[in-house]
């Protein structure tokens, strides 16, 4: 089951596999209820220790904001020093985000493109970097 469009998969498993970006990473992050059901995910790309959120959705109340707050567990854990969650919403803002000018933005990106993150894996989830609840 995936909520990808068929082309944006095949673009995504090119990059990773080119071997030419050595800092970046195509992120996959998802929430499964009990049922076994898909009810919030998102794909978004680390640089460095900047992860950029690309795009996401959820289908079920609240499971969004279960994702979002468990991915910023996996990015801190990882040591990623800036997330960039494009457009500023207010459920964003709710959440901590703050916006910040252009120039500080391309700034902070630049230095932090070169921080090489680690893998964003959970301690004794294997390789799949599932999480349990």
């Amino acid at each position: 089951q995936s909520w990808l469009y068929p082309p944006i998969i095949r673009a995504f498993t090119l990059l990773h596999r080119s071997g030419r970006c050595e800092t970046v990473a195509i992120r996959s992050v998802e929430v499964w209820d009990e049922d076994g059901s898909l009810v919030a995910g998102e794909i978004g790309v680390t640089v460095g220790a900047v992860y950029t959120s690309l795009t996401g959705f959820y289908r079920v109340s609240g499971s969004g904001s279960v994702q979002l707050c468990a991915l910023a567990a996996h990015l801190v854990a990882a040591g990623v020093q800036m997330w960039d969650f494009g457009m500023s919403m207010a459920y964003k803002t709710e959440l901590g985000a703050a916006t910040i000018g252009r120039a500080e933005f391309v700034r902070r990106f630049r230095e932090l493109r070169q921080v090489a993150a680690v893998p964003f894996l959970v301690p004794g989830a294997g390789d799949s970097g599932l999480v349990r609840a």
